[in-house]
């Protein structure tokens, strides 16, 4: 097994990250149109989102997160995982939660306080992701919502928070 190195996002990676983001379905664009918008919108992307990493193994991107600083309110700061992805052949080998880890890490750092909230909209749930729910809940998410027809008719959405103290 080879270990995976997990690191900031950089503009080379953005290939691989649209085929990761179509793979997942994270958005209904084919992968040239999903290339297009990362590469369009790299700069926006690294000032945007407060975390931006990718998990990678023998110089291959296998995975990605984006966090962002939502939004200041009186319970504290919110943020919001933005996109999180990894490969399908990788999956199950702890480099989903590896990512979240090292992506609220350095959140906390950026912060510069340990005091926030951490927000996951999950837009499709369906029987392709029914393990979604297990693999949010065992990060210490905790399920709070879920709106039927979110996006379209029989789509639902499920919101997970997480609170750091």
């Amino acid at each position: 097994m080879f270990k995976v190195k997990i690191r900031n996002l950089r503009k080379q990676d953005l290939f691989c990250l649209a085929q990761l983001v179509k793979q997942a379905e994270i958005v209904d664009l084919s992968e040239k149109q999903i290339l297009r918008l990362l590469k369009t919108d790299f700069k926006s992307i690294l000032e945007t989102f407060s975390v931006a990493l990718v998990a990678e193994e023998k110089n291959q991107i296998i995975g990605f997160i984006l966090l962002e600083e939502y939004e200041r309110a009186k319970q504290g700061i919110i943020a919001e995982i933005g996109y999180f992805a990894v490969d399908e052949e990788h999956q199950n080998q702890k480099i989903g939660t590896s990512l979240f880890q090292e992506a609220v890490r350095r959140l906390k750092i950026k912060l510069s306080q340990k005091l926030f909230s951490l927000r996951l909209i999950e837009a499709k749930i369906d029987g392709q992701k029914s393990g979604i729910k297990k693999f949010y809940s065992s990060l210490g998410m905790e399920q709070v919502a879920e709106i039927p027809d979110y996006w379209d008719k029989d789509q639902k959405a499920i919101i997970f928070i997480k609170r750091f103290y």
